[in-house]
């Protein structure tokens, strides 16, 4: 996953030059008081300040309105000082040549690895098999955990083989091979057809479309087998035979 560190890393300068070496670093790190400065000479606004807990990377500024900041780039005993150094530089360039201010270059970068992160979470969330953890905590709020253990059970038995699928990529083709897997079971048409909605059911739920049940928290835009049902049954009348005539 990347950090503000990793984006800024991938695209620093082939050389950065700053006067904060490693060997200045740990010495200043070692003997300077709370909330000292250590400045580079050469990158402008760049510096450390010691802290008791975690001193850390920044970078002060004038804002276009005569407003001086002091943005934190990063932990200075974890964050390569390279890494800092091509973040300053990055922000000081943007001041002189009119970019964005830093402040809202730093918050769009955030919000981007912010919504990167939310993204991967929410890949975990929606397969089937983490989903079915969430569900039962909800279903076991509204009808009972009795109620809610019996179902869960029942969806967990027949629909481990889509455990690590993730409910946004479910097909008809899905409910097809699911179907003719529990006819080579021996599951009668009636209880698939009851297991398949109780699945169905908890698809809703994740995409907020469940009648008299409300997600607030929906993970799925549809279910995209809502519209999917048991395949037809093939009437095959008897042919029955009079005085050796069908």
């Amino acid at each position: 996953m990347e950090t503000l560190a990793d984006v800024t890393a991938s695209k620093q300068p082939a050389k950065v030059k700053t006067s904060i070496t490693k060997e200045r670093l740990r010495k200043f790190l070692e003997t300077a008081k709370p909330r000292a400065q250590l400045y580079c000479d050469h990158i402008q606004g760049f510096y450390v300040q010691q802290a008791t807990r975690k001193p850390v990377f920044k970078f002060r500024y004038t804002d276009p309105t005569g407003k001086r900041r002091d943005l934190t780039i990063g932990n200075a005993k974890a964050m390569p000082i390279i890494n800092a150094a091509s973040m300053a530089i990055d922000w000081r360039t943007g001041l002189v040549t009119g970019e964005a201010d830093p402040t809202a270059k730093r918050e769009a970068l955030a919000a981007k690895i912010t919504a990167q992160r939310l993204e991967i979470a929410n890949k975990d969330r929606i397969k089937v098999g983490v989903y079915i953890e969430i569900y039962h905590r909800e279903l076991a709020k509204k009808c009972g955990d009795f109620e809610a253990r019996c179902t869960i059970n029942s969806i967990k038995k027949h629909f481990a083989a889509l455990n690590n699928r993730t409910m946004d990529s479910l097909a008809r083709e899905d409910v097809r091979a699911w179907e003719a897997a529990k006819k080579n079971e021996g599951l009668s048409r009636s209880s698939m057809q009851s297991y398949l909605a109780a699945f169905k059911t908890m698809l809703n739920f994740a995409a907020g479309t469940k009648k008299k049940h409300e997600n607030e928290s929906p993970v799925i835009s549809i279910n995209p087998i809502a519209n999917v049902f048991l395949s037809q049954c093939v009437f095959r009348p008897t042919l029955i035979t009079h005085s050796g005539f069908t």
